[in-house]
C-alpha cells in the first residue's frame, strides 16, 4: 500500500503539468482544441479556459485521442 501512495505522489507533478498544457487564455483557443479532441464546449478554471464541457469530458476525450 505504501508503494501506491508513493506512486501517486510521483504522478502528481505529471498530472499538474498536463493540466497546465490544457489551459488556454482565450475561450476561442480552448474551443479550437475541443474541436481537435472531438468534444464540445469549454469550461473555466480560475482565469483560464479548458476544452470540452467539463473536466470529466476533457479526460474522456483525451483518453479517446490516445
Amino acid at each position: 500500500m505504501i508503494c501506491l501512495g508513493l506512486g501517486s505522489l510521483a504522478l502528481a507533478p505529471i498530472a499538474a503539468k498536463a493540466h497546465m498544457n490544457g489551459m488556454y487564455e482565450t475561450q476561442a483557443a480552448a474551443e479550437k482544441r475541443a474541436a481537435e479532441l472531438k468534444c464540445k464546449g469549454t469550461f473555466k478554471m480560475d482565469d483560464m479556459y479548458m476544452p470540452c464541457s467539463s473536466e470529466r469530458a476533457l479526460h474522456e476525450a483525451l483518453q479517446k485521442s490516445r
